[in-house]
């Protein structure tokens, strides 16, 4: 999209990845934004139980009840993922400019500043899913979580999308989600793990690296999420994460809050809490247990820091989360 808001087309071939066109049109200089709304789902407050889950829904329910037009904001704790089926359009992502092109694969990393840009009518289906889930889902092999770690917009070639079966897997996604069948969560996971097991397969060349300052904290900010998944139940201290990405204190903070709005060991602790609350919602094992698979030695330390940063004791939110889903 140029200045005057026209669409700009014939983006270059994507290198390294045969069927895949990648849809960066430009790079906008980036600019200080006095302030940066910050969602789970947009210009909505978080469903507290989901926030370690994901939520899929149709694009023009959000986006047209907004006149097409998503403004400057960002998801701190969520990855976003777009499939646009219909209509296309444009996002900036931390200030960089990519034209969406049907059928195009939108990715939108957790913290990234984006706003979007939809054609009237536009279709398709985004999923919102938690840094969390997405750690959990992808313990096994740690390279499916680097598909959500970078900003992109892609447009798969027909013969892609018919051979992996990539719309399809938006559309199960969709179903299960809006559908309380048996294992409702089960199949989801297995869904979503298809989904990022054909991102390493088709976009296994998208380390396209961006320039800028904008570029250089968010890549911080990745490495920080990346070193607390493998450590927040054993490291709570901010010295081990400083060590391991090799950075100083002030630099990890500037980054952390250029990027997610907040500091390090907000980050460290909301990984912990996150964790705490899936465990007193999703699982039957005592507040005490729980404090230790974290690793707080003292369950009465873990309830005060549980207390102090979710508003209520473990056992009153897992008896309120509970009566909630029920």
């Amino acid at each position: 999209m140029d200045d005057r808001g026209n669409f700009l087309h014939n983006p270059p071939e994507h290198p390294g990845a045969p069927g895949w066109r990648q849809q960066h049109v430009a790079k906008r200089p980036m600019t200080t934004i006095p302030q940066i709304l910050r969602f789970f789902l947009y210009e909505e407050a978080p469903s507290d139980v989901e926030l370690d889950f994901l939520n899929v829904e149709a694009i023009p329910l959000r986006s047209g009840a907004h006149n097409w037009m998503i403004r400057p904001h960002s998801h701190p704790n969520h990855v976003q993922i777009l499939m646009v089926t219909h209509g296309g359009g444009a996002i900036t992502m931390d200030g960089v400019l990519w034209e969406i092109t049907p059928p195009g694969l939108v990715i939108v990393p957790a913290g990234t500043v984006h706003e979007i840009s939809f054609r009237p009518n536009t279709d398709g289906i985004v999923i919102t899913v938690a840094s969390a889930y997405v750690a959990t889902t992808v313990e096994e092999d740690r390279r499916l979580l680097d598909a959500t770690l970078t900003p992109m917009a892609l447009t798969p070639a027909p013969d892609v999308l018919t051979a992996h079966g990539l719309l399809e897997v938006f559309e199960a996604l969709l179903r299960e989600f809006t559908w309380s069948g048996p294992a409702r969560r089960m199949a989801i996971k297995s869904h979503f793990l298809r989904l990022l097991v054909i991102f390493l397969r088709l976009d296994n060349a998208r380390k396209q690296t961006s320039s800028g300052p904008g570029r250089r904290h968010a890549a911080i900010v990745e490495r920080f999420r990346a070193e607390i998944e493998e450590g927040f139940r054993v490291h709570k201290r901010l010295d081990h994460y400083l060590r391991r990405l090799g950075v100083s204190a002030s630099r990890l903070h500037e980054s952390c809050q250029i990027v997610a709005g907040t500091s390090p060991a907000a980050l460290l602790h909301d990984r912990v809490v996150i964790e705490a609350k899936r465990l007193l919602v999703y699982s039957g094992v005592s507040v005490a247990e729980i404090a230790h698979r974290l690793g707080f030695e003292d369950p009465a330390y873990f309830s005060r820091f549980f207390s102090q940063r979710a508003g209520c004791s473990p056992r009153a939110y897992r008896v309120e989360a509970l009566a909630h889903i029920r």
